[in-house]
């Protein structure tokens, strides 16, 4: 599985593509892809970084709700809603693809074929 994010100029609109068995299938755009960005953004960094794979983009829930400004609770229903829309285009495993540390509260996708770029 691979994700690909297509994001406007003013980060306003943000397209996924999920790459899976080499054909890709476009989302619906929705308000959580920009959270999903984030986080992508987040494990590309630690990636360009040269953290280990077990590390890489990891964030707070508490930093993702200053840079969002939305509270905790939005941040998980936002995810949830993202776990739903991957199972409806047929992701297999689609929970496995947002992972989280319960003792932390830290979020991260928990794909590494990612990419991101302009529209």
């Amino acid at each position: 599985i691979g994700l690909h994010f297509a994001v406007s100029s003013d980060e306003e609109y943000v397209e996924i593509t999920v790459q899976m068995g080499g054909v890709g299938q476009k989302l619906k755009p929705r308000a959580y892809h920009y959270l999903l960005l984030l986080l992508a953004r987040a494990r590309l960094d630690d990636v360009a970084g040269g953290l280990a794979e077990a590390e890489q983009g990891w964030l707070y829930t508490a930093d993702l709700t200053r840079m969002l400004r939305a509270s905790s609770n939005q941040i998980y229903v936002s995810l949830h809603r993202a776990r739903k829309q991957l199972e409806a285009v047929g992701v297999s495993g689609a929970r496995g693809l947002i992972e989280k540390r319960a003792t932390t509260r830290q979020i991260r996708l928990g794909v590494g074929a990612l990419s991101v770029s302009s529209l």
